[in-house]
């Protein structure tokens, strides 16, 4: 799939803090980091349900390439 190749925010996260239903079939994501034992929220994401349970497969995969190709060197 074609991406525009523009400048985006990048933020480092670890944990899902929070997940709400928004509506319309989407749930919002509040994405933290752990500090001091305590989650702080890093930023929040809408994401239509069906994409996010489509996804869980491939970001699967993907996460198992890196960490097999990474084992091999």
């Amino acid at each position: 799939m074609r991406m525009l190749e523009i400048d985006v925010p990048e933020y480092f996260v670890t944990h899902i803090g929070g997940v709400e239903r928004v509506g319309a079939g989407c749930l919002r994501l509040t994405m933290c980091v752990m500090r001091n034992d305590v989650l702080e929220p890093r930023y929040a994401c809408i994401w239509p349900i069906d994409c996010l349970l489509s996804r869980s497969d491939l970001v699967a995969l993907i996460g198992t390439n890196i960490v097999n190709s990474q084992a091999a060197h």
